[in-house]
């Protein structure tokens, strides 16, 4: 068997961060109840160690990602045979699908949902990669629908993951980027005047996290304030925007008919479950956002942070809130039907508070830059919440559920289980043990036929079954895309492949060692391809809310790069701009255009530079 030989050669390397859960055990084969909450890679390899003792495997814990690149790194990718893939999201197999692409390794794709599953074959130079076939759509909600005028408890389920998004994530994620490179962060902010950011990051770090009052009560009351917010004051300031008896001039009819439902306004009440559950779930939640605790170390039931009482004591000193201005943005422009609180922007943050809060930042970075022993310690432990349905101690889905079901009584929608809201928020379709195991064997059939070297693309075989009406596909797994020549509507120009008919597995190799500066790196790409590198970038700068989001290495003819950039290191730029996160070991993808003397553009292979130490 694979990894089998009693020589000991061979490896499986299995990683999941997930953990076994009750619902795992019906169609996940490989885990018992004795199993319940162990880490998933572990408990499945030690099952399949008492089948057979002499199987090599290696468990890990950690995401397969962009984070963990310094896990699962060049030595990683370039020791494995083939990949497998068993994950449950796009994103997750795109990553992956682009690691093997770069490292030329075969993957063996595969999924399920309900009782259909596929499976497909990838093979380096014979088939095209997983990001080149279709992708299932999702079934986009309207956001005016979802966020003023929701009809079904789907709707009141995406609102609030949207706010979770808000609220937990991406506030902390801006911080974070702070933490990360002060004095990069503050050159960025202050040269593209983003007053909306410095706001946002200053509360988080100044107003909350190094703040003396800072505590779990301070939560419990930020969550009693975000209740009459969120479930009391938008619902007015809607009421009073569109009355109940309110005509539509356009045809006449009442506004509130059809698909608008009239909502209501809420009350805290210290006897609803929801309402209590809300200010639980969202203190602790906020608490690991200010570094309060870690979320790698959650909260035993017993602890007073769990318990109702706890917050019931801090809710009896607090009076509702007064009523908060709200601006609803009723149309469709810019995806329609926004409410917002008010609060200051770049045109209500004057120049000099702009400059003034820009300047505590300068000093913290210089007390940082320092390590300064006054520093509060809690800065450090800023974290941003990443939605995890399946964590029952972190507190996601108990927001999400207690939220979704607010949200439905003010539209006099029926409230839902939270096992519900998890199989909606989580996009979950029950799985199917005879689906797994009919994909399972059809993927190790294929991996057969991968270990087994110069097999032709007719020997593989993708799949595509349903058990549900009997049917199965079988078919050859498709050739990988070709470029081709043509016209380039950016440029304006036509475009040349060179060399003709290449495919994403090909590559453009420029050697060089780790100092070599952007000028000698030109030269060398003008001596490998016969062409002038007209502009360089990182793929990253292509990725909105990165940090090198449309930052460029090198452009022309739309600017001159400065003669210290061209005499600096590259990768000593590309870490300035990019992070140092993008780098490999001994290479980085980059982007580029390419032109010849004359000016004619061409279209290479991806441009991979490979550096010795």
């Amino acid at each position: 068997g694979v990894a089998c030989d009693s020589e000991g050669k061979g490896l499986v390397t299995v990683t999941d961060n997930d953990h076994v859960e009750i619902s795992n055990l019906s169609r996940q084969f490989l885990f018992k109840e004795e199993n319940y909450r162990e880490p998933k890679s572990v408990a499945a390899s030690l099952a399949v160690k008492k089948m057979n003792p002499d199987f090599m495997v290696k468990p890990m814990e950690n995401l397969v990602s962009k984070e963990t690149e310094n896990v699962f790194n060049e030595t990683f990718w370039q020791s494995q045979d083939f990949i497998t893939n068993a994950l449950d999201n796009v994103k997750a197999r795109e990553y992956v699908d682009s690691q093997c692409v770069l490292y030329e390794k075969p993957l063996l794709e595969s999924g399920t949902l309900g009782t259909k599953c596929n499976s497909q074959v990838i093979i380096p130079h014979q088939t095209s990669s997983y990001s080149d076939g279709p992708k299932e759509s999702d079934d986009k909600i309207p956001q005016c629908t979802v966020r003023l005028y929701p009809s079904l408890i789907e709707h009141c389920i995406e609102w609030a993951k949207q706010n979770f998004d808000d609220l937990f994530k991406s506030s902390a994620t801006k911080a974070s980027k702070y933490l990360e490179d002060p004095l990069l962060w503050i050159k960025d902010v202050r040269s593209s005047n983003n007053a909306d950011t410095l706001i946002t990051v200053h509360k988080i770090i100044f107003q909350k996290t190094l703040s003396p009052e800072i505590s779990f009560e301070s939560c419990v009351k930020e969550a009693y304030n975000y209740f009459h917010i969120a479930f009391r004051d938008t619902i007015e300031a809607l009421i009073r925007l569109h009355p109940q008896d309110e005509i539509d001039e356009e045809d006449g009819k009442l506004f509130w008919s059809g698909g608008r439902i009239f909502p209501r306004s809420a009350t805290f009440d210290t006897g609803n479950n929801h309402h209590v559950d809300l200010l639980i779930s969202m203190a602790n939640i906020l608490a690991v956002n200010y570094g309060l605790r870690e979320s790698s170390n959650p909260i035993p039931p017993e602890h007073k942070w769990r318990q109702k009482k706890t917050v019931l004591d801090i809710v009896a000193k607090l009076k509702p809130p007064p009523l908060t201005k709200v601006e609803v943005k009723d149309d469709d422009e810019t995806g329609g039907g926004e409410i917002e609180t008010q609060k200051k922007s770049v045109n209500s943050l004057s120049q000099q508070d702009f400059e003034r809060m820009l300047q505590e930042f300068e000093d913290l970075a210089g007390r940082i830059i320092r390590e300064d022993k006054d520093v509060d310690p809690n800065i450090f432990k800023i974290e941003a919440a990443e939605f995890e349905k399946d964590d029952d101690t972190n507190f996601h889905m108990d927001f999400i559920t207690a939220a979704s079901n607010l949200r439905s009584w003010n539209y006099h929608l029926e409230e839902a289980s939270r096992l519900k809201v998890k199989g909606i928020a989580g996009r979950i379709i029950p799985a199917i043990a005879s689906t797994t195991a009919a994909v399972t064997g059809l993927v190790s059939i294929e991996l057969l036929k991968v270990i087994q070297p110069g097999k032709k693309l007719e020997a593989f075989k993708d799949s595509s079954s349903s058990l549900a009406v009997n049917l199965y596909l079988f078919m050859q797994p498709a050739e990988p895309i070709k470029a081709q020549d043509g016209f380039d509507y950016i440029s304006l120009q036509d475009i040349t492949c060179r060399p003709p008919g290449f495919t994403k597995w090909d590559k453009t190799i420029i050697k060089g060692s780790r100092g070599m500066l952007l000028s000698e790196f030109l030269e060398a790409f003008k001596a490998e391809t016969g062409l002038n590198c007209k502009a360089l970038n990182h793929p990253s700068s292509n990725v909105k809310d990165s940090k090198g989001s449309s930052k460029a290495i090198q452009q022309e003819p739309f600017g001159t790069t400065p003669q210290q950039v061209m005499q600096a290191p590259l990768l000593d730029t590309i870490k300035e701009l990019y992070g140092e996160e993008v780098l490999g070991e001994t290479c980085v993808s980059l982007d580029f255009d390419a032109a010849d003397d004359d000016g004619n553009g061409f279209r290479l292979p991806q441009v991979v530079f490979k550096y010795v130490k």
